[in-house]
């Protein structure tokens, strides 16, 4: 098929048979541009942003599984055999990313994926996309109490659950 230079552009009818014809290829129109890499900053932000809502998901999630047992902080620390101002630092402090040792020990004593752990500790430079989606809406959902309600006590259960299936 082709097109003549006669100044008016293509039909829709001569374009649909085109891509038919060329249905396994790609498609261009014009002539072919460099690729050049754009830092977006607005893109690199809406990065930073969904970063720190993981850490601080990862945060409400270790605060609210601690307190569903109830156990103090240093009790917890006690348990696992980790310091105490590590765990004081990963409920209060957002963005803080504990020692590997202590991230595992905080995923074998709450039985949840040593992976999903260390992906929300901020551990590594990308999460897996479900696993994010899921920890943005638990932050989203949920905030940090000294009692979890019925409906908290919910929220973290089904989110729980959502991390354990990670691991499947």
């Amino acid at each position: 098929m082709k097109f003549m230079k006669t100044g008016t552009p293509p039909t829709r009818e001569w374009l649909m048979k085109a891509v038919e014809l060329e249905a396994d290829c790609d498609i261009s129109a014009g002539p072919v541009l460099p690729v050049v890499e754009v830092s977006c900053p607005a893109s690199a932000a809406l990065v930073e942003v969904k970063r720190e809502k993981v850490h601080e998901a990862f945060s409400i999630l270790m605060r609210q599984l601690r307190l569903e047992q109830n156990l103090t902080v240093e009790e917890l620390a006690h348990q696992i055999e980790v310091e105490p101002e590590q765990l004081h630092r990963i409920e209060r402090h957002v963005g803080f990313k504990p020692p590997p040792r202590t991230l595992h020990r905080l995923a074998d004593w709450h039985r949840l994926p040593v992976k999903a752990v260390i992906q929300m500790a901020g551990g590594v430079k990308r999460m897996n996309r479900s696993l994010e989606e899921s920890v943005l809406c638990f932050a989203a959902k949920s905030e940090s109490f000294e009692r979890l309600n019925s409906d908290e006590k919910r929220l973290l259960n089904e989110f729980v659950q959502c991390l354990r299936e990670q691991e499947e």
